[in-house]
């Protein structure tokens, strides 16, 4: 049975990594990645426009990657920067090696960007899952 405090985890991270996600690829890397992806990916009047629904669907996913798995890692050791960091390296690092041995026309670059990018995000979920779970510690501890 999945518990209350896994859902809000879930939906908290979920949204985090959506935030994150536009930042991240429409932001700071939007024009890198327009001109990375060209010949590889969807693109809309010039611009990169990935199948949005996938990536609802992947963040949904890795969402729930990171609030059970990383909150699970580091109830103990409370560790939750860390092992955000450590999954995102896992989950991203390896998805960009298999495109990059797969497609003949993967960047290079775009592999040590998704890297990067797994390891900031990780980070970044970690400290808020940090602090979602010293939040329900307390109120546990209160009841």
């Amino acid at each position: 049975m999945i518990s209350k405090k896994l859902l809000k985890n879930w939906l908290i991270v979920f949204v985090v990594l959506v935030v994150i996600d536009i930042v991240w690829h429409k932001v700071i890397f939007g024009s890198f990645l327009n001109e990375q992806f060209k010949g590889v990916a969807y693109f809309t009047g010039g611009e990169f426009f990935p199948l949005i629904q996938f990536i609802i669907l992947g963040d949904i996913l890795v969402s729930f990657g990171y609030a059970y798995l990383v909150s699970e890692m580091s109830r103990s050791s409370g560790k939750y920067i860390l092992n955000g960091a450590l999954f995102g390296l896992v989950v991203n690092g390896s998805y960009s090696i298999y495109d990059y041995a797969l497609l003949p026309n993967w960047p290079a670059a775009v592999v040590i960007v998704d890297v990067l990018n797994g390891i900031v995000f990780g980070a970044v979920i970690g400290a808020v899952l940090q602090y979602l779970n010293k939040g329900f510690a307390k109120k546990e501890k209160s009841k």
